[in-house]
């Protein structure tokens, strides 16, 4: 996959497990966590797994749709 989003908390595994399960198969995915503020510990703990960024919820719908825009925008080249 080209960008994955996902919970720290989902029924089966964590969002940290499921990371890390991501990333034995690839590191070329962007992977975005999304999580509430109260999780800073674990959403840190992702980005040292290889999480390129993360969402805190609540969000507003409008800033959800321009930060998933940034990823859609061309790469400049040099």
């Amino acid at each position: 996959p080209d960008l994955v989003t996902m919970d720290i908390v989902m029924p089966e595994m964590d969002g940290v497990e499921a990371l890390r399960a991501i990333r034995t198969e690839t590191q070329d995915a962007k992977v975005v966590m999304i999580s509430a503020i109260d999780q800073r510990a674990k959403l840190n703990e992702c980005i040292q797994l290889g999480a390129v960024d993360f969402i805190v919820k609540p969000f507003d719908k409008n800033r959800l749709l321009a930060f998933f825009e940034g990823y859609n925008s061309p790469t400049p080249t040099a």
